[in-house]
């Protein structure tokens, strides 16, 4: 196993695997301002997701302080405002999404990068895109079955 130790620095932990087939692992809690939300959902990272996916409900609960644009269907936010960072806990470590990552802008606006999971309960319940990727280099250890993560030296 290799580690690439000019983008990332020092491994903060590993996350034993719950699927080795499409490396999921367990997200215990999120939280972003004073909304919390602790069950244990199967999540994985994919490099190939421009947002963050979750299922709609906590999309909903998360996305409070949004507005719902009806063209484009997403949440956004006047491009002045600022939102607190978005906290994910997995295994015994929070891994902190800033805002910049979290709100792309579109137009004159910022959008929240989060979408919906629609896959009717097949698969994971989250999945880590670009934001989580910006932020953490993953570490991929077959041979052990679990799921590294170090913080980005270019976040």
């Amino acid at each position: 196993m290799a580690v690439d130790k000019v983008t990332c620095g020092p491994i903060i932990a590993y996350e034993p695997l719950s699927s080795a087939t499409y490396f999921l692992f367990k997200l215990k809690s999120v939280s972003i301002g004073s909304y919390t939300c602790k069950k244990d959902w199967q999540a994985c990272d994919l490099y190939i997701e421009t947002f963050e996916t979750m299922p709609l409900q906590y999309q909903l609960d998360i996305s409070i302080d949004f507005q719902l644009d009806p063209r484009s269907g997403m949440f956004t936010i006047d491009c002045n405002a600022k939102i607190a960072d978005l906290q994910l806990v997995i295994g015994s470590q929070t891994y902190s999404i800033n805002y910049e990552n979290m709100i792309p802008m579109t137009s004159n606006k910022y959008a929240l990068a989060m979408d919906p999971y629609t896959g009717g309960g097949f698969g994971p319940q989250w999945i880590l895109g670009d934001p989580f990727i910006r932020q953490y280099c993953n570490i991929y250890d077959l041979g052990n079955k679990r799921m590294g993560f170090a913080k980005s030296n270019q976040a």
